[in-house]
């Protein structure tokens, strides 16, 4: 897979953003340059004093944010998530980003034995903290 790069906004801090999709799943992440835009991300959670204040210690400048990562269900099992992961990291690293933050969604129905938390940590995430029953993870690109 070859990613398609924006980058005419790079130089003046404007987001940039991956939405793809294939037959087999899709992703939705972002590039963030700007402290303001993660925080207008993260304004949607409730989030605690105590972890405001471990995200910033943690969160490096630019970030990517993994918005979404989604396997149509009948093609579950057969390790393209771990296809569309590198597919977003790639992406993130292309645009320089330093980490990677994620909320990952423990609402969306997985393959029976899937533990989303424990894939993200296999692929190198740390969690950050809990957002209600969500799980707020970061990773060092």
């Amino acid at each position: 897979m070859k990613i398609q790069l924006f980058k005419e906004h790079l130089e003046n801090g404007e987001p940039q953003t991956l939405n793809e999709s294939w037959e087999y799943g899709k992703v939705d992440g972002v590039v963030y340059y700007d402290i303001s835009y993660v925080n207008n991300f993260l304004f949607r959670y409730d989030i605690k004093d105590e972890l405001n204040d471990k995200i910033r210690d943690i969160i490096k400048l630019p970030v990517a944010i993994l918005k979404n990562i989604e396997v149509s269900k009948n093609r579950r099992g057969y390790r393209h998530g771990s296809e569309i992961y590198h597919y977003y990291e790639e992406f993130a690293l292309d645009n320089d980003a330093e980490c990677s933050l994620l909320v990952a969604d423990m609402y969306e129905l997985q393959k029976d034995g899937f533990n989303l938390t424990e894939w993200y940590k296999s692929l190198g995430y740390t969690m950050l903290g809990k957002l209600g029953d969500l799980n707020l993870m970061y990773k060092y690109l």
